[in-house]
């Protein structure tokens, strides 16, 4: 592995997480304003998660390409 790679790793993991953290703390918020909705808390952060891990696998799959093979 290279250099360049581990660093790209490292900042998308920052990144991603750090995305992570905005969005639960906005949801957090709106479950206070809707307070009918906090026995949920727990299933919508379960759903994001699963949701952004599905997209993630999605995306790296579409990237990968199977190389042409000459016979």
């Amino acid at each position: 592995m290279s250099l360049r790679f581990i660093i790209i790793f490292i900042i998308a993991t920052l990144l991603s997480a750090g995305t992570l953290f905005v969005a639960i703390i906005a949801i957090d918020d709106y479950m206070r304003w809707y307070d009918s909705l906090a026995p949920n808390r727990a299933h919508i952060f379960t759903m994001v998660f699963v949701l952004c891990v599905l997209i993630g696998i999605y995306l790296y799959c579409r990237k990968k390409k199977p190389q042409d093979k000459e016979i």
